[in-house]
């Protein structure tokens, strides 16, 4: 059984090497043992679409829509995160096309994986559930990541498509602290193709609420208010602009600050 955000579910295929493959892709979302289960949701790989290349993206983009409505009342917001045991979570927030997921791939590296979908908050505590789903990389990350590249003749090649769905363990990075999962650092990136330098620059707190609401969703749903939430996650975490077309040299930025910010 799986848990995404609190959306309890199994997934059913008769193909047994696509039942393989989505329980290696799905191995960051298998559910803690708690007893009483609730309500669990069953979704079906069909058989007659199973071989075809967008099926299990379609599965995960399914998980990943069931999984809104299960956090509904939290901050959820279009981010990806990671975290370190004794500095936090850093998250890594913005719209389609900035980087998060290409960033958030090369920090597993040394930072264990929170998500690259959804970043949920507590609105009270500001405490964050992990989203441990598989990290989907587009066409144009590939290059950076050959380690993560789908073995030739495999199953994952066969799904992979325009974006390789990579699995939490797959990854690598330490194990995930559940102490770790408090926000301590906010990151607005930008990915630019012009060759410039990288570049971090801190954000005001008002800048920072407004950017986090801008990239919520559901935030009228949101326990106590979705405006209050964001302005103590603003209050919570400092926040800064980081504009990089480098890859390694914006890891190595986003490091110190999250170093610094320990």
């Amino acid at each position: 059984m799986y848990d995404a955000l609190g959306l309890r579910f199994t997934v059913s295929c008769r193909d047994q090497a696509t039942r393989d493959y989505v329980a290696d892709l799905l191995s960051g979302l298998i559910a803690p043992d708690r007893g009483d289960t609730g309500y669990v949701t069953d979704l079906a790989v069909e058989d007659e679409t199973s071989r075809l290349p967008g099926a299990i993206a379609t599965l995960v983009g399914l998980i990943n829509l069931r999984s809104l409505g299960a956090a509904a009342g939290s901050l959820l917001l279009h981010a990806g995160a990671v975290s370190v045991a004794d500095a936090g979570t850093t998250i890594l927030c913005g719209p389609s096309g900035s980087g998060k997921s290409t960033l958030t791939a090369a920090l597993c590296r040394r930072h264990a994986y929170v998500t690259d979908e959804v970043v949920c908050v507590a609105p009270e505590t500001m405490r964050i559930t992990a989203f441990r789903k598989p990290l989907a990389l587009k066409r144009g990350s590939h290059d950076l990541f050959p380690y993560l590249r789908p073995r030739t003749g495999s199953i994952a090649e066969r799904y992979a498509g325009d974006r390789w769905l990579v699995s939490a363990d797959a990854l690598g990075g330490p194990p995930l602290s559940v102490a770790a999962l408090v926000p301590n650092l906010v990151v607005f990136p930008t990915h630019v193709w012009s060759g410039r330098a990288t570049r971090i620059q801190r954000i005001t707190e008002a800048e920072a609420a407004y950017r986090l609401g801008s990239n919520a969703t559901q935030l009228s749903a949101v326990r106590g208010g979705g405006l209050t939430a964001v302005a103590r996650l603003a209050r919570r975490a400092p926040a800064f602009e980081l504009t990089f077309s480098d890859l390694e040299d914006a890891v190595t930025a986003l490091q110190d600050l999250s170093s610094e910010a320990a």
